[in-house]
C-alpha cells in the first residue's frame, strides 16, 4: 500500500493539515474537508473522476473562523448542498463545543456560504470533542458523536440523536437519546448508517 499521497495537497493552501471531517456532494465531483489546525480550515476540492481523490484539484476555501476557530471537527451537507453543518470539535476547558449551520445560496459552492445564525451546543464536559455529524434520509433527525478522551468507558460518550421539527434546521433541534458506546470505543470520531437506517457504524 502507498505510504504517502502527495497529490492531496497540490494546488491548494495548507488548510487540510490534521483533517477531521470529510463530505462529498451526491455525484462525487466535489469533496469538502474541515481541519482543526488552520484558521478557516474548510476547503473544497473538485474531482474530475467522481470519488477518485487522485483526480482532485483545489477549488475554494471558506473562512468560518468566527464559528469554529481552529477547532474544526465534522462536516455534513443537506442533500441539495444548500445547508452545511460543521462542528467545533473542542475548545478545552470552555464547555463551548457546538454544531453550526451555514447556508449556501448555490448548493455545494463554498464561495456562496454564509452563517445562518443557528447553532447547537452539545458539550457535556470541558474535555468533550465533537466530530461526526449525520442525518436520516429526510433531515428530521440528526446524529452527532463526541468523546471525552480523559475517561475510559465513559457512559456519556457515543451517538446523540436529535429531532428537527423542520428538516435540516438546527433552530428546531431537540435532544432525544444517547447511545453510549464508551465500553466499545473510547474515542468515537465518526458515524454512518446504511440506506434504510437499520444499521449504524
Amino acid at each position: 500500500q502507498p505510504t504517502s499521497y502527495p497529490y492531496v495537497m497540490q494546488g491548494g493552501p495548507p488548510l487540510t493539515q490534521n483533517p477531521q471531517g470529510i463530505d462529498f456532494n451526491a455525484d462525487g465531483s466535489k469533496m469538502f474537508i474541515v481541519s482543526d489546525i488552520q484558521q478557516g480550515g474548510l476547503t473544497q476540492w473538485n474531482l474530475s473522476t467522481p470519488f477518485d481523490v487522485s483526480t482532485l484539484s483545489y477549488a475554494a476555501t471558506a473562512d468560518i473562523t468566527a464559528q469554529i476557530g481552529t477547532d474544526g471537527g465534522g462536516i455534513k451537507f443537506s442533500p441539495d448542498g444548500t445547508r452545511m453543518f460543521v462542528s467545533r470539535a473542542h475548545s478545552l476547558a470552555s464547555g463551548n463545543e457546538s454544531v453550526f449551520q451555514f447556508n449556501l445560496s448555490t448548493g455545494f459552492d463554498l464561495s456562496t456560504v454564509s452563517y445562518s445564525g443557528n447553532s447547537l451546543s452539545v458539550s457535556n464536559s470541558s474535555n468533550t470533542r465533537i466530530f461526526g455529524i449525520e442525518f436520516n434520509n429526510d433531515g428530521s433527525k440528526m446524529y452527532i458523536v463526541d468523546d471525552d478522551y480523559t475517561i475510559t468507558n465513559n457512559t456519556n460518550e457515543g451517538p446523540r440523536e436529535y429531532s428537527l421539527s423542520t428538516p435540516y434546521d438546527l433552530s428546531t433541534a431537540s435532544f432525544n437519546h444517547l447511545f453510549a458506546v464508551g465500553a466499545q470505543d473510547s474515542q468515537v470520531r465518526g458515524i454512518a448508517f446504511n440506506t434504510d437506517g437499520t444499521k449504524m457504524f
